[in-house]
């Protein structure tokens, strides 16, 4: 794999068969050019929220482009069918509170994305495995825009830890509204919400239960799929749990 792809998986937003990641305790997974299996859930964040709620808890508030100020990490990844000539990705950077993961595509590439990837509070590196009991909250709170105004789907995996090896994890889609404004989007954490991959190496797997997952979180990837020519973003200000 390229070495600029560093901290990289292969995603699709068609199927997801196999993770790509040079770092691989980050990532868990193992290097492979097979498009990945995704998620069919329908897109049903909402938005709305003024960044304060009575119940909240901060799983995530990027406190550098690395870092949370609840004791967590943040990493980042990009995937293409030939990233190392059809993605070109922007380090992740930090300003006033927000953290931009971005890229340029070009030459029509089949699949492609980029994630920012939010660790649970006490993860100061991606060697951490410490997880968050989220059991008793019912909703996922996250503040976040992409730029390009044809971006209108971001993805939202919940991560165990070991993060699994072919990306088989719960996941769930926000319809957002494009724009240099963040907003803050609400989705429940619910099956209705989040389903677990039916395609690709997913097929072989047993799904655990959302409710497992929910008790020993590790991470939330925040993902931009957007595969079409051009520049594309993500951007995020915190991500917390409600009732």
């Amino acid at each position: 794999m390229d070495a600029l792809r560093v901290n990289s998986l292969k995603l699709t937003n068609v199927a997801l068969a196999v993770l790509a990641c040079n770092t691989l305790v980050a990532c868990g997974g193992s290097s492979s050019d097979s498009a990945p299996a995704t998620s069919s859930s329908t897109p049903s964040g909402s938005s709305g929220g003024s960044g304060t709620c009575t119940g909240c808890v901060a799983f995530a508030t990027p406190s550098s482009a690395s870092t949370t100020a609840e004791g967590g990490f943040i990493d980042t990844y990009g995937y293409a069918d030939t990233a190392a000539t059809k993605q070109v990705i922007t380090p992740v950077a930090f300003s006033s509170g927000i953290v931009t993961y971005s890229e340029v595509l070009s030459g029509d590439p089949t699949y492609a994305g980029i994630a920012l990837r939010f660790s649970a509070p006490g993860n100061a590196t991606a060697a951490g495995s410490t997880t968050y009991n989220a059991a008793s909250y019912g909703n996922l709170k996250i503040k976040l825009t992409t730029t390009n105004t044809g971006d209108s789907v971001i993805k939202v995996m919940l991560q165990p830890h070991p993060v699994d090896t072919s990306g088989c994890a719960y996941t769930g889609s926000i319809n957002v509204t494009p724009g240099a404004t963040l907003q803050e989007y609400t989705l429940p954490l619910t099956t209705a919400s989040f389903t677990f991959p039916n395609t690709g190496a997913c097929t072989s797997v047993t799904p655990p239960t959302l409710a497992s997952i929910k008790a020993a979180l590790y991470a939330i990837d925040v993902r931009n799929e957007a595969n079409s020519n051009g520049s594309h973003d993500v951007k995020v200000e915190y991500v917390k749990l409600s009732n």
